[in-house]
């Protein structure tokens, strides 16, 4: 087995991402979710956050247009009759409207975005009162590497862009 610290090549290309060191910021689209930016890797169109959600929240439906990974690293959480628990995955494809609800549990998801080249929208959010905005890349972006006192001076309304 090669020892990535010795392969020159390699080393040029692995990064290490200390998630503990990146502290939770209130997401501010959802009362009850946090979230951290592990990398907005705006060169490949890619990003890798944490997302949770305490019992009991909502989020609005929403459907991607990017390919959408997400990891459950804690709790338990549903879109509708599906749950997912601890070491399951969903695998989100870009047009499936679905919505992420916890019940009486709190969750915690490792989430990774896989957009395309030319296309830095990740989300397509749909609120109750038949308006919609996408988050893409300079959503994500902007809470990278942030403290939760820098990020309380950012309106996440002022990073979407509404569609209706």
């Amino acid at each position: 087995m090669t020892d990535v610290g010795t392969n020159s090549l390699l080393a040029e290309h692995v990064g290490r991402i200390e998630s503990s060191k990146v502290p939770w910021l209130p997401w501010g689209l959802v009362d009850g979710a946090e979230f951290r930016i592990l990398k907005a890797d705006e060169e490949h169109n890619i990003c890798v956050l944490n997302f949770r959600m305490g019992p009991h929240t909502i989020t609005q439906n929403h459907d991607h247009f990017s390919v959408a990974m997400a990891y459950t690293v804690s709790g338990e959480w549903q879109y509708g009759d599906k749950v997912f628990k601890q070491g399951d995955i969903a695998y989100e494809h870009p047009g499936e409207v679905h919505q992420p609800v916890t019940k009486d549990h709190s969750m915690e998801l490792l989430t990774i975005f896989i957009g395309t080249p030319t296309d830095d929208r990740f989300l397509h959010n749909f609120e109750e009162d038949g308006s919609s905005y996408i988050i893409g890349m300079k959503y994500m972006k902007a809470f990278e590497g942030l403290t939760p006192e820098e990020a309380a001076k950012i309106d996440p309304m002022d990073l979407i862009v509404p569609t209706s």
